[in-house]
């Protein structure tokens, strides 16, 4: 960079494993349709497509997701609209198809802190929220 300045310590773009995934559904709410397709890619050359061709496979292509989610291990995840749809439809589905299980740990890490987009807003905002 021209002004010298460095951000994360130095660390590069491609340094953290970056993982994203894509949900395609046949509505937009997840009490009238389901998740028929999900597309997985990380900077690390990993590409998946999910699919669940008939409604009663999609618990098992959630699991799947997480699973993928969990041997991969990234260090963040990616998605166009992640708060705003894609993780509120995958939690409705989940909880739909067996709501008394969980689909990942159920306390925080050992940080205890999470970071997560803002929802959207008009004008000026901070660009992330910090949540203990």
């Amino acid at each position: 960079m021209a002004s010298g300045r460095t951000y994360f310590k130095g660390m590069g773009f491609d340094d953290p494993h970056r993982l994203q995934f894509d949900l395609e559904t046949t509505s937009l709410s997840p009490d009238t349709g389901r998740i028929f397709m999900i597309a997985v890619r990380d900077n690390r050359g990993f590409e998946r497509v999910l699919e669940a061709r008939r409604a009663a496979q999609e618990p098992e292509l959630i699991q799947a997701l997480v699973q993928l989610i969990q041997d991969r291990d990234p260090d963040v995840l990616e998605n166009h609209n992640l708060m705003a749809f894609d993780l509120p439809f995958l939690i409705g589905r989940k909880c739909m198809a067996s709501p008394s299980t969980s689909a990942g740990p159920a306390a925080p890490p050992a940080s205890g802190r999470f970071r997560t987009a803002a929802p959207p807003r008009t004008g000026p905002a901070p660009a992330a929220s910090d949540f203990t």
